[in-house]
């Protein structure tokens, strides 16, 4: 940690950076005082995240609700109909999740092959593209916007 403060002491520019890196440097340091290797301090991350998500989601939801009734018609869309639609695509991530996570333990399960490391990369890769195009497709059904206003809507929403 002492050679995590004089590296954020020497570089002034980055310390923004550095502030966001503090908390995760502070732990991943504790965990290596603790004796945990890195791929068990990875492990633990993951399994927090993956913990963590669907808590995040939850709080997320009617922030998200929000900035699709800002953006939208107020007098054809009520906020009630962008939390049910937001409740749809939070349900989809979720389900999605959930397979990744099923698939991984099943991965787990089979030997270290490249050829099946490479498989489980591409399909949790068209998996989280899936998930991202998923949301465009279903704000243009919903909402009956254009396309190009969905893919707007879309980048505005992922940031």
């Amino acid at each position: 940690m002492k050679q995590f403060d004089s590296l954020y002491a020497k570089n002034i520019s980055d310390q923004r950076v550095f502030d966001f890196m503090r908390p995760f440097a502070k732990k991943v340091f504790y965990l290596q005082e603790e004796g945990l290797s890195r791929d068990q301090i990875f492990d633990k991350f993951t399994d927090t995240i993956v913990h963590t998500l669907p808590k995040a989601l939850f709080v997320y939801l009617p922030i998200f609700a929000f900035f699709l009734w800002i953006f939208h018609n107020k007098k054809k869309w009520w906020f009630f109909d962008h939390g049910i639609f937001t409740l749809h695509y939070f349900s989809f991530l979720l389900l999605g999740t959930l397979i990744l996570i099923f698939f991984s333990k099943l991965m787990d399960l089979l030997p270290d092959y490249g050829v099946l490391t490479l498989l489980n990369i591409l399909i949790y890769t068209a998996a989280i593209l899936y998930m991202s195009f998923y949301f465009f497709v279903a704000h243009h059904r919903v909402y009956e916007s254009s396309r190009t206003m969905s893919i707007f809507k879309e980048y505005f929403y992922s940031l």
